[in-house]
């Protein structure tokens, strides 16, 4: 046979050659010449594992997703394949197909606490965190000083309301790591959730001595100045971080403080040109524009009390009665989670609720066309809401059960565009508006220049489905009924 006919073997030196590229920090030269070789060679598994680990290198994680699945396809018990694309799956948002890759590491390997913390990641990030400290717990367990273990699980024990186990373990971080601001930080939040003010003050000066520019310490040292009156402290703390809801903030503090209404009303106008879609400033101007008479000029929900859409969920009476059976049956498999911040007296959900069932999946169905509805009943209208209404978008839901004595108070979603209301069940013997939604222009204990605020209210009857305005306030009164009072909530989040 012609020895140039002859197909050539692939050799060490070519190997050896990727690998050098890598160690050099080569990623993309080794990407293209792995690919190369790759079609020379496709069997052969290290050039997939090369090429991978330099698609992971360039942040190319689809590409990297695709390499891995092609490897694991011909070499499918390569355990540090698996593991490698599990992270990948975290990296394109796919925590549902990380989460199995990591438990078939944990399966084959026993689990380092690194691949225990990652698990715990992707439940996390599923908002799943009942999981997500257990998996956190585990790495734990595998590494007592193991410092991004130790810190999620405060994280994700402070997502469960579980505050002071949270500060626990958050506590040994900043023995670990005395250098790591965001390890004081993290315990500083815990500390402020839990009532422990000044410990978490000390905790954000800590970070911020560590990291002059760290803005999330700023944001929260802010939030204590709030808590205390301290309207210069906390107007100083929110101007160094830029964000939507810091900037709004700064505004409602030179209101609370008593400004020249002249000048909240200039920086307030200049703030709603550029930012049409701050939702806090929206809830802020349709405020402060009623208190003062005049135009409101923000141009999310000029008038977001006149877009409350009240409407039934389903038109056939016996059919909402069986079908609301179903979604409470399946709601109430959810984990939920006592609830003493905007939520009194009742429990509420993580994640999201419509992923839980068939018949929940159905709901975000209805949902949609309803909100197609919504949007068809106010064609033309120059509210941005509906003007730039998002073409692609998420639903995201929760359950949310009252008990007696139970309520809301005032807030908004300031991560939504609209938002609405399932009633699933209405408790019987309530009195005059027990139990009803309130919307108002007030909420967040804006400074009042006159007493009467537009309000509105609903009292739904189960069945009920009511849409609004994500940047509209909107609370429920409390009721003396033993029996308890179910919903679904839920946002439209822009995709």
């Amino acid at each position: 046979m012609n020895r140039h006919n002859q197909r050539r073997q692939l050799s060490q030196a070519d190997v050896q050659g990727l690998v050098q590229l890598m160690k050099s920090g080569k990623a993309r030269e080794a990407a293209s010449r792995a690919k190369k070789l790759i079609k020379a060679f496709p069997n052969a598994p290290i050039l997939l594992d090369i090429l991978s680990k330099a698609q992971i290198a360039e942040n190319d994680f689809k590409g990297a997703a695709e390499t891995l699945e092609k490897l694991l396809a011909a070499k499918p018990d390569f355990m540090d394949g698996v593991y490698n694309l599990a992270l990948v799956y975290v990296n394109l948002d796919r925590p549902t197909e990380a989460i199995p890759k990591f438990k078939e590491v944990i399966e084959k390997t026993g689990g380092s606490a690194d691949v225990f913390t990652n698990l715990g990641a992707a439940y996390f990030g599923l908002e799943q965190f009942d999981d997500a400290a257990d998996a956190y717990k585990q790495a734990v367990e595998k590494d007592p000083k193991f410092v991004p273990a130790l810190r999620n699980l405060g994280t994700a024990l402070r997502s469960l309301k579980r505050y002071e186990e949270s500060i626990t373990y958050l506590e040994k971080v900043p023995l670990l790591a005395p250098r790591f601001a965001n390890g004081h930080l993290s315990l500083g939040v815990s500390y402020a959730r839990a009532g422990h003010l000044e410990k978490a003050k000390a905790c954000f000066e800590t970070t911020l001595k560590l990291e002059p520019e760290n803005a999330e310490a700023w944001y929260e040292l802010g939030v204590l100045h709030s808590h205390d009156g301290d309207h210069d402290r906390a107007i100083n703390a929110f101007e160094k971080v830029d964000t939507a809801e810091a900037r709004v903030k700064v505004l409602t503090h030179l209101h609370d403080r008593g400004d020249a209404s002249d000048d909240v009303k200039t920086r307030l106008a200049d703030m709603n040109k550029n930012e049409p879609k701050n939702l806090n400033l929206a809830a802020f101007s349709a405020f402060v524009s009623d208190q003062f008479g005049i135009e409101n000029t923000h141009p999310f929900a000029p008038s977001p009390l006149d877009l409350v859409s009240k409407r039934r969920l389903l038109d056939d009476a016996e059919e909402t009665h069986s079908y609301l059976v179903e979604l409470m049956n399946e709601a109430a498999e959810v984990g939920a989670v006592w609830e003493n911040n905007t939520t009194r007296g009742g429990f509420q959900t993580h994640g999201n609720l419509f992923k839980c069932g068939p018949a929940l999946t159905r709901l975000e169905e209805l949902i949609r066309d309803h909100l197609i509805a919504y949007q068809k009943e106010h064609a033309g209208h120059e509210a941005v809401l509906f003007s730039d209404f998002p073409d692609k978008f998420d639903l995201h839901g929760w359950h949310v059960k009252l008990l007696k004595a139970g309520y809301q108070k005032p807030h908004i979603h300031s991560r939504g565009w609209v938002s609405g209301v399932v009633y699933l069940k209405i408790p019987e013997g309530t009195k005059g508006n027990e139990g009803g939604i309130s919307f108002s222009l007030h909420g967040y204990d804006y400074r009042k220049e006159k007493e009467d605020v537009p309000t509105l209210e609903h009292l739904p009857e189960a069945g009920d489905l009511v849409l609004f305005p994500s940047s509209l306030f909107h609370s429920t009164i409390p009721f003396e009924a033993d029996e308890d009072r179910q919903c679904i909530a839920f946002d439209v989040l822009p995709a």
